[in-house]
Formats: structure tokens, sequence, C-alpha cells
């Protein structure tokens, strides 16, 4: 008889979560959140960078 051993995976890891389920609600939400922050910081960034390219060749 075969047997695996996993030990090595962190309880709380990517690998764990896979093996015990899916995340609790809260930590889902959690993560959730973060991208849209993420996204969003991004966004602003991009539409600032732009504006401020509009805004220099504008005045030249």
């Amino acid at each position: 008889m075969w047997t695996i051993n996993i030990s090595w995976i962190e309880p709380n890891g990517k690998l764990g979560r896979l093996l015990k389920g899916r995340k609790p609600k809260e930590e889902a939400m959690s993560d959730y959140l973060t991208k849209v922050k993420q996204l969003l910081e991004a966004a602003a960034t991009a539409a600032y960078a732009t504006l401020s390219h509009l805004a220099l060749c504008s005045t030249i």
C-alpha cells in the first residue's frame, strides 16, 4: 500500500486550503476586497499618468 507524505504542506497555504476545501467566507471576502483595492489603485495611477502626460503635451 502506498502512502503520501504531505507534512510539508502549510495548513494555511494555498495547497493546504485546496486539500481542505473552500476558504472561509471572511477570508475570501478579504482577498476579494484586497484585489479590488489593488485594481482601483492601478487604474488611478494609470489615469494620473495619462492626465499628466496630456497636460505636459498641451503646454509644449
